[in-house]
């Protein structure tokens, strides 16, 4: 799966908010600087992946957080100001039009406008040469949650049916072909196995596929738990508790402990059941390839989840990524 997903240029990761997506974005990042310039694209980011990297919060110019890879932030108003600069000779006008009472109810009431120039940062950024080759080998963005998703896709979609003519029409044209190219742009969808996440997710594969036509990548099922009780125990609950009560006496532990363990383990065990009911309606309904994510019992919360999630999602690659030089 990961090894067809990375031979593109951009991968945008997306999902109901929640659910693990800027973790799963930024273990997929990681995983390909091993092998890949990457460059990892956050948006509007209120609380920076940088975070994972013992790193101070991303802003507007690429810096880099790892060995070969690279992290950004890109919010509407930068994008927006970085587009006004291109077609604007003099900065000073720049200055000026940005200070503008009207500049802002311009930006936040005109259809789409931060969304597009917003994807059109990010299409720049993938178009960044380097000695005559591109500047990143791939692109990963961790994506807006799922309402905001579908208005960044759609931006370009709408200007192109307000808009006939003028710059941002043709801009507009030119992200609409490029985010259909299924051999540069993929998404890839980010979920839990749980009953919302799973709906919705389905409806936005449905969404995007069928209707902004983007090409679909996959889907990474995140924080399953293990299969370590069989179904058939559900139903033995004092023979275990008995069980487990025999155990825990010979090493000394008191009652408590046994009740305690043995509930942990019943509600595992009621969990797990729930994902796996999920995951079989997510192989029923949408196409793979999926990715399996386990659910991680203890970890810092930062750099080594990420490690551990990339690790999972190394069992993946088949055939080695070229070396980036």
């Amino acid at each position: 799966m990961l090894r067809e997903l990375l031979a593109r240029r951009l991968v945008i990761v997306t999902g109901k908010g929640g659910v693990g997506k800027s973790t799963i974005a930024t273990a997929l990042a990681l995983l390909a600087s091993r092998q890949k310039r990457t460059l990892l694209v956050e948006l509007e980011a209120q609380r920076s992946i940088a975070r994972f990297f013992g790193k101070p919060p991303a802003g507007y110019e690429a810096a880099e957080v790892a060995p070969n890879l690279s992290l950004i932030n890109i919010t509407g108003p930068e994008a927006i100001r970085d587009y006004l600069q291109l077609i604007v000779p003099v900065g000073l006008l720049v200055e000026k039009i940005t200070a503008h009472p009207l500049y802002r109810y311009f930006t936040e009431a005109a259809p789409g406008i931060k969304e597009l120039l917003t994807f059109g940062k990010i299409w720049k950024l993938e178009d960044e040469k380097h000695r005559h080759r591109p500047l990143y080998d791939l692109i990963v963005v961790d994506g807006f949650p799922t309402g905001q998703a579908l208005n960044m896709f759609r931006s370009p979609i709408e200007v192109c049916e307000t808009l006939k003519v003028g710059p941002i029409a043709s801009k507009a044209r030119h992200l609409v072909d490029l985010m259909r190219d299924a051999e540069k742009t993929a998404f890839l969808l980010a979920t839990l196995p749980e009953e919302m996440p799973v709906a919705e997710s389905i409806e936005l594969y449905r969404t995007l596929t069928r209707d902004i036509r983007i090409a679909y990548a996959g889907i990474a099922v995140n924080a399953i738990l293990p299969k370590r009780f069989r179904r058939e125990n559900l139903g033995r609950g004092g023979e275990i508790q008995r069980a487990v009560g025999e155990a825990f006496r010979e090493i000394g532990a008191g009652d408590s402990h046994v009740v305690h363990a043995y509930r942990a383990a019943h509600e595992e065990m009621r969990w797990r059941l729930t994902h796996e009911h999920y995951l079989k309606r997510l192989a029923s309904e949408l196409p793979g390839p999926f990715l399996h994510l386990p659910f991680v019992f203890k970890s810092d919360g930062g750099g080594e989840l990420v490690e551990r999630i990339a690790a999972v999602m190394a069992g993946e690659i088949a055939v080695p990524l070229r070396a980036a030089r």
